[in-house]
């Protein structure tokens, strides 16, 4: 299987499937805290790191279990996609993480 050249989410650049980490970002723009990849099972990589497509099936789902803390380590984690993935959720899911983990 050919290894997929990931590129970063920020600056568009390429770097090595070695340095990936799950969060879509080169090492350069990743924050120096930057935790491996969250939740394996169900935050995958796609062909470019963690997209709006990884990320908005997981949010659905921790917003439906109601698991605030899951959704305050996906936004620490995946800070730039997940605010980015904001505006393709439901305005009532939207609301849900106003209020639980964009004011706390």
């Amino acid at each position: 299987m050919e290894l997929l050249t990931p590129q970063c989410g920020i600056c568009k650049k390429f770097y090595s499937p070695k340095d990936d980490d799950g969060s879509g970002l080169c090492i350069t723009c990743r924050p120096l805290n930057s935790q491996p990849l969250l939740k394996q099972e169900l935050v995958k990589p796609g062909k470019f790191g963690v997209s709006n497509k990884q990320l908005i099936p997981v949010m659905k789902q921790a917003i439906a279990e109601e698991s605030i803390e899951t959704l305050k380590q996906l936004k620490s984690t995946y800070f730039y996609i997940f605010e980015r993935s904001l505006k393709y959720l439901k305005k009532e899911e939207q609301g849900y993480i106003n209020t639980h983990v964009n004011n706390h």
